[in-house]
């Protein structure tokens, strides 16, 4: 599926806000507030707040997006962050000399992010109140240390399953992580409630991902306000918390409150059918990266 976005005419003064298919599609990262890591992110970033800490941006040159942009709304704070193969920065806040190293004719763009925060942010909340409104037609069984999530298509082909953030601890506890898709299933969501601790989630150190990036699956933790994950395979929704890797990467697109890192983000990001064939995820066209060299001139 190629990258979608949004395609502004010559005399246009604003482009249509990206659907949530279209942002979890081309970021591999989006914070509503900070962000604070010093491991690498493969794919484009949005940090609604300050960015801090030496990451390094765009390095793995066999995965690379199509829009390679980091965009801050807030200052970037520190110095020793690397933006590599031709990246871009888009800020308003504070930028001192030394604190970005273009590798690769990237450039700095103090105009700012193409769109408002709101446009990724809001989108991205609502999405995650939509899935989380979802009917549970899945679920996990335990197969003697093995977590199988078996997957069964509604008739949108999405499969939902919907569990305490401290049921899923337990269910990955001492166990290898299996996704079984059913006849039919085009894309899983698996919903993590709970109000308070239960909806937080810690991944046990003992679970184990052996599957590949599952680009198809999103975990939902709609209510939670802290999330550690370890190994992770799939896209995280996490609207309301602070999120930190506690080892291994992520692989798959992260939308957070606030991003602590401890490992890296890695561009597997979350991807859907076209929407003829799954009509719960509506998805627009045409692209940022147009948009991001118009305003460049």
């Amino acid at each position: 599926m190629a990258a979608a976005g949004v395609c502004l005419s010559a005399g246009a003064s604003q482009a249509a806000p990206p659907t949530a298919t279209q942002i979890l599609d081309q970021f591999n990262l989006i914070t509503s507030g900070n962000a604070s890591t010093n491991s690498d992110i493969e794919g484009a970033a949005v940090i609604g707040g300050t960015l801090s800490g030496s990451a390094t941006f765009f390095n793995n040159g066999s995965d690379l997006p199509n829009n390679k942009a980091v965009d801050v709304y807030g200052t970037v704070s520190g110095g020793g962050k690397n933006i590599d193969n031709g990246g871009d920065l888009y800020y308003t806040g504070n930028l001192s000399n030394g604190q970005v190293n273009f590798n690769g004719g990237g450039s700095q763009i103090k105009s700012g992010p193409v769109l408002p925060l709101s446009d990724y942010t809001t989108t991205l909340l609502n999405f995650s109140n939509t899935l989380a409104g979802l009917t549970a037609n899945s679920s996990i069984v335990d197969q003697g240390g093995a977590a199988e999530f078996d997957a069964v298509a509604n008739s949108s082909g999405v499969a939902v399953f919907s569990l305490t953030g401290a049921a899923l601890q337990s269910d990955l506890q001492n166990a290898r992580v299996d996704f079984n898709l059913g006849s039919g299933v085009a894309s899983v969501v698996v919903d993590v409630t709970g109000s308070g601790s239960s909806g937080n989630f810690t991944d046990p150190s003992s679970s184990n991902w052996n599957a590949p990036a599952l680009r198809n699956v999103i975990f939902n933790f709609e209510t939670a306000s802290s999330v550690k994950l370890g190994n992770w395979q799939a896209s995280v929704l996490a609207p309301k918390a602070s999120v930190g890797i506690s080892g291994g990467a992520l692989n798959g697109t992260l939308f957070a409150k606030t991003f602590t890192g401890g490992g890296e983000l890695h561009n597997d990001t979350y991807k859907v059918p076209e929407p003829a064939s799954l009509g719960l995820f509506g998805l627009g066209v045409a692209a940022l990266a147009g948009l991001r060299r118009r305003r460049r001139r």
